[in-house]
């Protein structure tokens, strides 16, 4: 009903102020936590408040000061920093709004074998994203790099030429050329 539009309305506005409000308290209290956002209920009997930290915290006596200032249940949830990323949302450093905030659901296990697949440098800092954990994209072409690259012999191994022998040190499935660096003479060549 058109009601029940203004009342969602009306507390996610009171959120944004709650969230600001959480924060004061956590610090007010020392404790070692993040509050990433807070969420009504639809009968705003329960109020959920979202946080990042390190470590197990003791929100006791935060969770009763809340509990008497908003009359409600209030239910502290810890999360990871790949949900702290999709709640807060952002832009990714390809111009784009944050993957985990637009349309990822789920979040699969990410390691530095899907970026050696991809031939990408191991710079962590180059292949983070905003939750400081390894970029969601390094997923979405796996499986393509994965198949090209069992069309080509493994990176340093040995191919000859009419020069002589050379080691694979790069290969580009995107052009299908292979950079190869002569045994004896030492030079460069691009190989089709």
């Amino acid at each position: 009903t058109p009601e029940d539009i203004l009342r969602i309305k009306e507390s996610r506005e009171d959120e944004k102020e709650i969230t600001r409000e959480v924060k004061a308290k956590v610090k007010k209290y020392g404790l070692d936590m993040k509050i990433v956002d807070a969420e009504w209920q639809f009968d705003r009997s329960r109020l959920s408040v979202y946080f990042s930290a390190p470590q197990r915290v003791d929100f006791r006596e935060l969770v009763k000061e809340l509990a008497r200032t908003y009359h409600a249940r209030i239910e502290l949830r810890q999360i990871p920093a790949r949900e702290e990323a999709k709640r807060i949302g952002g832009i990714g450093p390809c111009g784009l709004e944050l993957c985990c905030s637009t349309f990822l659901n789920e979040f699969e296990q990410i390691n530095l074998e899907h970026a050696k697949a991809q031939m990408l440098p191991p710079n962590i800092s180059k292949l983070s994203g905003m939750c400081g954990r390894l970029k969601c994209c390094l997923l979405y072409e796996i499986d393509n790099y994965v198949s090209a690259l069992k069309n080509y012999p493994p990176l340093d191994s040995y191919v000859h030429l009419t020069e002589g022998r050379a080691r694979m040190i790069k290969i580009d499935i995107f052009s299908d050329t292979v950079t190869v660096i002569g045994e004896n003479t030492g030079t460069f060549h691009t190989v089709s």
